[in-house]
């Protein structure tokens, strides 16, 4: 989620007391992984949130996370709903 397109994942090695910690980045078919989520059906049938996945896939940047903190208290409290806000939050990052 720091924009780099490639897919990542974090080793941990404990070398004495300290831990070392490496973050090792994979290329792999982005346009493939894109395509997947619509002719999967994920999109259409995952629900609200799967656009905000979707999102972060194409752009290698968080967006459940800020959606989160934005509308989470407002969604509990009912004063909207999950569709709405992420209607919302995606408007506004057009």
């Amino acid at each position: 989620m720091d924009g780099d397109p490639r897919a990542s994942y974090g080793r941990f090695q404990l070398q004495g007391s300290d831990w070392r910690a490496d973050i090792r980045r994979v290329d792999y078919d982005k346009a493939r992984a894109e395509q997947d989520f619509e002719e999967s059906g994920f999109l259409a049938e995952a629900g609200p949130m799967a656009r905000l996945i979707f999102r972060e896939l194409r752009e290698s940047r968080p967006h459940v996370g800020p959606w989160r903190n934005r509308f989470i208290d407002a969604v509990k409290r009912r004063e909207i709903s999950v569709t709405e806000a992420v209607d919302r939050y995606l408007a506004e990052r057009v």
